[in-house]
Order: structure tokens, then C-alpha cells, then sequence
């Protein structure tokens, strides 16, 4: 479906907006990333840290049975190793608590252009709708004419007896439509309804009138 005319400035907003949404959830995307490669460091110093722990006690136990200085210094490099870790650690919680903190921002940018996308969206919709409405409201008249012509010319060929009326079947329907209006409103056009009988069956008398006029008689004995 073609846009309606006037809409050009609406759509280079709707794509202005999808280029920012899009850029946002890059940076998101990027920002994730990073965090989940400093989770991941902090799981192998995680185990890094419980087996040097593990080292340790090893060394100092060796040291309290031998009293060897070796044994000490080694309890003690591995202390100043862990140390070193927890700082590490300690850094990457810093780092992913700020990295979340930006995730959190970006998430609440991208909610607020998402929203604002779905506005515009919805107003360039609109205006297809109006579009497509207005075109609709000017041929369902017509439209609804021919349906009362249609069921006219069926009641006289079932009059006169003759003709194929196969095909039509008294089903058609013409909705009024009002756009962005929530009331429900009588159709313009119900071939189940009073007012439709009443339209074709008037029609069918114009009809039979005017063929009378030009010489079709239905019967020959009247």
C-alpha cells in the first residue's frame, strides 16, 4: 500500500527513530559484552584464588612441621598473589557495577524511543487509515446503490420468471466507518435489514414501471 500524500516528514522521523533505537541497542550490546567478559574473569579468579588459598595452607602447615624458612616465604608469596587477586576482583565489581549502572541508562533511553517510535508510527497509521477511509466513503454510496440495483433487478426476474438469478445471495453488508471514533454506528448498507427491503423493493417498482413503459410485460393475460 502507497503512502498517503503529506506523510514524508512523519516517515524521516519514524526513520530517524529506528536509527537511534537501533544505535542504542548496539551500545547496549557492546556494554553487555564487556560485562560479561569481566564476569567471566572474575569466575577464573575465583578458582584461581581457592586453589592458591588451598597452596597456602599447604605451605604454612609445611612450615609449622619443619619451621623451613622456604616454606614460609612461599606461604607468603602466595598470600601477596591472593591479595593481588582480591584487588583484581574488588576492580571488576566496580567495573560491572558501573557497566550496569550505563546498561540501566541506555535501557531507559531505549524505553523512551521505543515509545516515541510507537507514536509516530501510530500517527503515520493514522493518517493511512484517514486516507483509506476517505477513499472508502466515497465509493461505498455508489457501492451500496448497486447492491439495492442488484437485489431490484433479482425481485423482478423473479417477477417476470425469467433470467438467471443465480449467484446473488442477499449477503452483503456496507459498514460505516469513522476513524479513531470508538460509538458503533448503523451501516450504511445491510441486505438483512428493513430499510434494505424497503430501498430495493422500491427500486424493483421503478423498474418494473420502466420496463412496462418500454414494452417488457410480465404477463399477457393482465
Amino acid at each position: 500500500m502507497a503512502p498517503v500524500a503529506g506523510t514524508v516528514n512523519l516517515e524521516t522521523e519514524i526513520e530517524k527513530s529506528v536509527t537511534r533505537i537501533f544505535s542504542l541497542y548496539e551500545k547496549k550490546k557492546k556494554l553487555l559484552g564487556v560485562r560479561a567478559e569481566e564476569l567471566g574473569k572474575n569466575e577464573t579468579f575465583e578458582h584461581q584464588l581457592q586453589e592458591l588459598g588451598a597452596q597456602r595452607v599447604e605451605a604454612l602447615t609445611a612450615h609449622r612441621i619443619s619451621k623451613n624458612d622456604q616454606d614460609k616465604q612461599r606461604a607468603d608469596d602466595l598470600f601477596e598473589t591472593m591479595e593481588r587477586l582480591k584487588r583484581e576482583m574488588a576492580d571488576i565489581a566496580a567495573v560491572v557495577n558501573a557497566l550496569e549502572q550505563k546498561i540501566a541508562d541506555l535501557n531507559g533511553k531505549i524505553g523512551t524511543a521505543e515509545r516515541g517510535y510507537r507514536i509516530d508510527l501510530g500517527k503515520f497509521f493514522d493518517v493511512q487509515m484517514d486516507g483509506l477511509v476517505a477513499v472508502y466513503n466515497e465509493i461505498a454510496p455508489e457501492f451500496a446503490r448497486i447492491v439495492t440495483d442488484i437485489e431490484a433487478l433479482y425481485r423482478t426476474m423473479m417477477k417476470y420468471q425469467c433470467g438467471n438469478t443465480n449467484g446473488w445471495w442477499r449477503d452483503a453488508r456496507i459498514p460505516t466507518i469513522k476513524p479513531r471514533d470508538g460509538h458503533i454506528y448503523p451501516p450504511i448498507l445491510d441486505t438483512a435489514s428493513r430499510e434494505f427491503d424497503t430501498a430495493s423493493n422500491d427500486r424493483a417498482l421503478e423498474l418494473t414501471a420502466a420496463f412496462k413503459e418500454g414494452g417488457y410485460m410480465s404477463r399477457f393475460d393482465k
